[in-house]
């Protein structure tokens, strides 16, 4: 696996390092816990929800280390402040391997739906599989291999993941959501990554009073439902007009 950063530095533990003339290496059987940041002038969005998610991965997948958040935070700008960027996505990534603890950051490819795609809507298709611990955001190389296969496809815009028992969890990099008779419906918690940009339409819902059903949604009855949409850190929200086959206006 190669370092996914662009532009002159990245942080690597706690340090600006070039990108170009990096030797760091990552190690074939390390665990990997990862967020991506979004920033829009120079700022980070939601910045302290993936903080808290990050923490909880680590909580999730019982790693022995304590997150320095105000050092993050510090890092944080200063990699802004190194590439002198103002908008893109940010890769944080904690790298556990034989007891050591390696942290880095930085600046990483990144593609944004165009306008007319939250207009007219995106293709998806469900590709049976799950992650194995859906609450922590932890890089499954295998998955994101099947995943990036089926993208190849530039027609497709995300995969949606079905469990075993043909339940929609979620998307392979984005939550899932369905509405029907004025309400809303999304897959419960317990099977997928707590979404930071899910969260806030969680709490748009209840302020604005629209119903919201948090229930296991099965494959086979995604016709019942009258529209889909995703969302996640570079979507943001976007909807479906092709799932599989089934068209939605």
């Amino acid at each position: 696996m190669k370092l996914p950063f662009i532009h002159k530095y990245y942080i690597l533990n706690f340090k600006p390092e070039p990108v170009d003339t990096s030797s760091f290496s990552y190690p074939s059987d390390a665990v990997i816990i990862y967020e991506i940041l979004r920033v829009i002038d120079r700022v980070y969005l939601f910045l302290e929800d993936h903080l808290d998610r990050l923490q909880n991965s680590l909580i999730l997948t019982k790693l022995p280390v304590t997150l320095d958040r105000n050092e993050i935070l510090q890092q944080l700008c200063h990699l802004i402040k190194y590439n002198d960027c103002s908008l893109g996505n940010v890769r944080i990534e904690l790298i556990f391997h034989n007891g050591t603890t390696d942290f880095l950051a930085g600046f990483v490819p990144h593609s944004y739906p165009p306008p007319e795609q939250y207009i007219k809507g995106i293709k998806v298709v469900p590709l049976q599989a799950v992650r194995t611990n859906p609450n922590a955001k932890v890089l499954q190389q295998e998955l994101r291999q099947q995943v990036e296969k089926i993208l190849a496809d530039k027609d497709i815009y995300e995969v949606i993941l079905v469990n075993e028992e043909g339940m929609i969890t979620e998307g392979s990099k984005s939550n899932f959501f369905a509405i029907a008779d004025g309400k809303l419906f999304t897959p419960p918690l317990y099977q997928v990554l707590p979404g930071v940009t899910r969260k806030q339409i969680l709490a748009m819902a209840a302020e604005h009073g629209i119903p919201l059903s948090e229930e296991p949604i099965p494959l086979k009855q995604v016709d019942n439902y009258e529209a889909l949409f995703i969302s996640g850190t570079s979507p943001k929200i976007l909807p479906i007009a092709k799932f599989g086959t089934r068209k939605f206006d």
